[in-house]
């Protein structure tokens, strides 16, 4: 049985200044803050080899930022909005990203913002479709998959977007990011040579336990909601320290034996029931090792 990881150290074998990127996005992210991020054309056609496709939400978002590198190489058109479907055990709300295209110094570059929004998906194309005047006849279904190309409508502009979905102009959101990135980095430049030392899942672990700490000793409570996919890295390290019999963590197991089973909700298909040291009961249990469940 796998078990997803919120915060997973072992893609991080990054240069230090991407890793404190991703922990900025972390920082905001998990705590449901709007993250207004900025990308190059090359630097997305990297994420479309590097996305994980081992999950449903994994390979929508594999398919949007493909779609993405399209809009911002070959279209005309200004903008991109794209709502990621919410999944069970994914995000609880409905995560919208909205982008725009311009040229610098001859470089095309992409400015997008992610946010999460407690609306259904339907609700969210509606409020797209309000903003861009666009009439009301989008399949849901296929707005929610494919990100739509849309140009700003006369006499408003991407910031009114921004305003429109988050409550805050632009300029409030990158002095936000800002903040954020300055302590990624301190704790990027902290851990750093430990996350590029660490070689087994369990030394992984221990890092990102050190990260989520450091992140939660500076005020960001990223241990508070979970709407991204996985446990913590410090669920995960008192659950490979709790229990001596069996338990598995990516390929790493310890003694056989049985699971001191207990009364709870099973993480993955919610009944009441018994469930293991992951929160999975012994049928979903069963789906993860014959590979129905990832």
């Amino acid at each position: 049985m796998n078990v997803e990881l919120a915060l997973p150290v072992a893609n991080w074998k990054k240069p230090q200044e991407v890793i404190a990127q991703d922990l900025a996005s972390v920082i905001l992210e998990f705590q449901r803050k709007p993250n207004i991020y900025w990308s190059t054309l090359e630097e997305l056609v990297r994420l479309t080899d590097t996305n994980r496709t081992d999950n449903a939400i994994f390979q929508s978002e594999n398919i949007a930022t493909t779609e993405t590198v399209s809009w911002a190489a070959f279209s005309d058109a200004e903008c991109l909005v794209w709502i990621s479907p919410r999944v069970e055990g994914f995000y609880k709300w409905s995560r919208v990203v909205v982008s725009r295209k311009y040229e610098e110094n001859g470089i095309v570059r992409v400015q997008s913002v992610a946010v999460c929004l407690p609306l259904s998906p339907t609700q969210c194309t509606r409020v797209y479709e309000a903003f861009a005047s666009a009439p009301n006849s989008l399949d849901d279904e296929k707005f929610n998959n494919r990100p739509v190309e849309f140009n700003l409508p006369e006499g408003k502009t991407f910031n009114d977007l921004v305003f429109n979905l988050t409550k805050k102009t632009l300029a409030e959101l990158t002095a936000e990011k800002m903040a954020a990135l300055n302590d990624a980095r301190e704790v990027a430049d902290n851990n750093y040579t430990a996350i590029h030392r660490a070689r087994t899942p369990y030394e992984e672990v221990v890092v990102g336990t050190r990260i989520e700490q450091e992140l939660i000793a500076r005020g960001h409570l990223i241990n508070q909601l979970r709407d991204c996919p996985g446990i913590s890295n410090m669920d995960a390290l008192k659950m490979l320290g709790a229990f001596d019999r069996v338990y598995y963590f990516g390929d790493l197991s310890t003694k056989s034996g049985k699971y001191e089973y207990k009364s709870g909700n099973c993480r993955v298909c919610k009944a009441e029931t018994l469930v293991g040291p992951c929160n999975v009961c012994v049928p979903c249990e069963k789906k993860f090792d014959s590979g129905e469940l990832r």
